[in-house]
């Protein structure tokens, strides 16, 4: 089989696929630094005020630390 392109560059464009995927994944946890957190205070504050948004947006995202914390847990045991 002749391919036009070389497979080394057809690996490195499927792990940059994939690392692209995983960044934007990553990117809508939950969590307040990350864009997930802005749609969550955002979703929230349009049925209730500013405030709850912000401790509702907070808890959510101390949740998630806790579960990402717990999943490295073993790693470091």
């Amino acid at each position: 089989y002749d391919a036009h392109v070389p497979w080394s560059a057809v690996d490195l464009l499927r792990w940059l696929i994939f690392l692209h995927f995983a960044v934007g994944l990553f990117n809508l946890l939950p969590m307040k630094p990350l864009d997930g957190g802005y749609l969550i205070s955002g979703a929230v504050e349009r049925v209730s005020s500013r405030q709850r948004a912000a401790a509702v947006s907070n808890a959510i995202s101390f949740v998630v630390l806790l579960l990402l914390l717990v999943n490295f847990m073993p790693v470091f045991i």
